[in-house]
């Protein structure tokens, strides 16, 4: 387990702050955040490259906040791979290993081990320039977990990668993540990355942890504006007035809400996947829209409605009815659609 306890670090103006995060044994935790926010700083400051100001960083049970960066069992992956030119790929993946004096046995079984769950054993010749961006992906998280290190951290490890490749170093990061018990914080700010591998998400902006939850929790009931902007919710609007129930959006458009009780509102989303368009679905109210836009998408389809507000609606089975722009329709919105947040 990893607890982080009232950190602090100050880099010129820039101050990072976290407290209170708790990442459980074998979790496979997303570190979501715009650019700036202090995503990096804080890989950094956990695997001891940069010294944190204040608080205590225990990795299971160990507090690790004082120890060098080859004491604290942390392993860290870069966005471009730190790889040694001088070494061919099993040389790269074995050099943790030959520094802790682990017998040459013992690093063959491990790394020829590694290589193999990674589908990259026809490298192990291969010297790096000979490698595509992908493969050197693959060889430095092969380095990186072959050392089996309490918390692995892999900082925006996809970025620099092209869509094809992107696609298989995730699907290949989903099967390694059942195979280890050590903590996995894997740093990025797309949200599709994020939900595809996360068993939990934390928002970062600013330097502050906003929110953490499971990618449910974190996609559908974001705690903030700026958690949900940076999360790309449509349907955000600022709320007008509350009473009770019921929710007033930009001064004239009222819609029933269900969910937790806030004390003061202040802005609101509407799921769009959640939205009952042409009657499909029971909702609890009726509304009236024309359609002003129309987008495949894959096998999704967006459509963009103008209600008086302007709302998007995603229908993902397409054979119940066909839409076509400038059509009056109807729509409810269910209360468990609607999110308020302060």
């Amino acid at each position: 387990m990893l607890r982080v306890r009232n950190m602090s670090v100050l880099v010129d103006s820039f101050r990072l702050e976290v407290d209170g995060l708790e990442i459980d044994p074998g979790c496979y935790f997303i570190l979501m955040g715009p650019s700036g926010a202090g995503k990096s700083l804080f890989c950094e400051c956990l695997s001891g490259f940069r010294p944190a100001g204040g608080g205590v960083i225990v990795l299971y049970g160990k507090n690790i906040g004082r120890l060098r960066p080859e004491e604290r069992g942390v392993s860290l992956v870069h966005q471009e791979p730190c790889l040694f030119r001088n070494y061919d790929v099993f040389g790269n993946v074995a050099y943790g290993l030959r520094c802790r004096g682990i017998s040459e046995k013992a690093i063959e079984r491990s790394v020829g081990g590694i290589l193999e769950k990674l589908g990259i054993s026809a490298l192990r010749g291969r010297k790096v320039d000979e490698l595509s961006g992908g493969e050197r992906q693959r060889v430095a998280l092969a380095r990186a977990v072959v050392v089996k290190p309490s918390l692995l951290i892999l900082d925006e490890p996809l970025n620099a990668l092209d869509f094809k490749t992107r696609q298989d170093m995730m699907e290949q990061l989903r099967r390694l993540k059942g195979e280890f018990d050590h903590v996995t914080m894997h740093v990025c700010h797309d949200l599709d990355e994020a939900l595809r591998l996360g068993d939990r998400i934390g928002i970062i902006s600013r330097g502050r942890l906003l929110q953490t939850g499971s990618p449910r929790e974190i996609s559908y009931r974001p705690r903030s504006l700026m958690a949900a902007e940076l999360l790309g919710v449509s349907n955000l609007f600022p709320v007008s007035k509350a009473v009770g129930d019921i929710v007033v959006l930009e001064d004239r458009f009222n819609l029933r809400y269900a969910g937790e009780t806030v004390k003061n509102p202040a802005y609101c989303c509407i799921h769009p996947e959640l939205i009952d368009l042409g009657g499909t679905r029971r909702a609890e109210a009726a509304y009236e829209a024309r359609i002003i836009g129309i987008r495949e998408l894959g096998k999704m389809l967006e459509i963009t409605l103008d209600a008086g507000i302007r709302l998007t609606v995603r229908i993902f089975d397409t054979r119940t009815r066909q839409f076509s722009e400038g059509e009056r329709v109807v729509f409810g919105i269910p209360e468990h659609a609607v999110h308020l947040m302060e």
